[in-house]
């Protein structure tokens, strides 16, 4: 057997037991743990509460942003044709 095979023979079989049953599968945003996608979880889409106050905590300190289109660029554009 190679190095990591029966862990992802374990995911593999967990898949295959939520697939027979129909239960959508999803992975957390934050960590990427498996996690059923169903009303019984609270903190769905992500695996617990901790990964939920993570994540709720990088919007918070604003480390997700959009990115912005160049402002500068244009207004140099702008300039150039004048």
């Amino acid at each position: 057997m190679y190095p990591g095979m029966s862990s992802k023979i374990t995911v593999l079989a967990i898949r295959i037991q939520f697939i027979t049953m129909k239960q959508p599968l999803v992975n957390c945003p934050r960590c990427g743990k498996i996690v059923v996608w169903n009303t019984t979880n609270p903190n769905r889409p992500f695996c617990s509460e901790r990964c939920k106050m993570i994540d709720l905590g990088q919007w918070a300190a604003e480390s997700y942003r959009i990115p912005e289109k160049d402002t500068l660029e244009e207004d140099d554009a702008l300039k150039d044709e004048k």
